[in-house]
């Protein structure tokens, strides 16, 4: 391996897409079809210049630089913001949107970044641009997803003033990285925070094109989700309504984790599951902690 082609520490993964491992949480992610579809045609379309260059040609025929500012100015920058309490699906959708784009882009690396902190004077900013580096040059073989976990970690508001200056220094860093990249580069950048306004620095905030609040789900869509968990375990539509209206302020992942709760528990006495165990679960399954009133009914 080259030493442009070795791996920064604080790169959590580099995972090569299409990928069935990142198609099935793409495909697994109930009742947010409109955001599933929304960013993934803006990061196609961030990706395929020719696509906005003849819509420019076709519309705006006598119109001198409009393709460099639609790129550069006026929203096409390939940088998406996901916000959302814990459990929602947000890291699932940065993963399965790497899938999603390779099936129409051809092979795409996901990029996960780490923390991108040290405790020695210099390093934090160093990490920083080792790691944009690293997806820039990977990004010469294929487009490169580059996905920030747990932003406000990453990106901390800076009018903290018990906040040290080598984290103020590596926020300018990642600013100045993230401002370089656009999708000429072939790197489109995802981040995910649980707390994004209350967090992260506003200078961050406003990289990013498109902000998709990640709520908790509706009534309808957690019929939707408990419809394709138990389509295989012969739960009647009314008890599925029934237990339906037991989770409400659940997130997806507290779902899941109940219907795990009850078949763990027919395992255990070697027989089938039912909607008793179903709703049973919810005693000792509760809903993750909210940041906020996100998303109840």
């Amino acid at each position: 391996m080259s030493k442009a082609e070795e791996i920064p520490e604080d790169i959590i993964a580099v995972i090569e897409a299409p990928n069935p491992s990142l198609e099935m949480k793409w495909n697994s992610l109930y009742g947010i079809d409109a955001y599933k579809r929304v960013v993934l045609s803006y990061m196609r379309d961030c990706l395929d210049k020719t696509k906005i260059e003849s819509w420019c040609k076709r519309y705006y025929p006598n119109s001198n630089g409009l393709l460099t500012r639609m790129t550069n100015e006026l929203g096409f920058s390939g940088k998406v913001a996901l916000f959302g309490d814990s459990g929602t699906g947000k890291t699932q959708f940065a993963e399965g949107l790497a899938d999603a784009l390779a099936k129409t882009v051809g092979k795409v690396y996901l990029i996960k970044i780490g923390l991108l902190r040290s405790k020695y004077v210099g390093s934090s900013s160093l990490k920083v641009t080792k790691a944009f580096r690293y997806a820039k040059e990977k990004a010469k073989d294929a487009p490169v997803l580059l996905f920030i976990e747990e932003f406000d970690s990453v990106a901390p508001n800076r009018d903290n003033s018990q906040m040290h200056e080598e984290v103020k220094a590596a926020v300018n860093t990642l600013l100045e990285e993230i401002d370089s990249i656009t999708p000429t580069d072939r790197v489109l950048v995802i981040a995910a925070t649980n707390l994004l306004s209350q967090s992260v620095d506003y200078a961050a905030e406003r990289r990013f094109d498109m902000a998709v609040n990640f709520k908790r789900p509706t009534f309808a869509q957690r019929i939707d989700l408990l419809t394709c968990l138990l389509k295989d375990f012969n739960i009647s539509s009314n008890d599925i309504i029934l237990l339906t209206k037991g989770t409400n302020g659940y997130t997806p992942a507290d779902i899941k984790k109940a219907v795990k709760h009850a078949l763990n528990r027919c395992l255990s006495y070697n027989r089938k599951l039912t909607v008793r165990d179903l709703i049973g679960s919810l005693k000792y399954v509760k809903p993750t902690r909210s940041y906020g009133a996100n998303g109840h009914e």
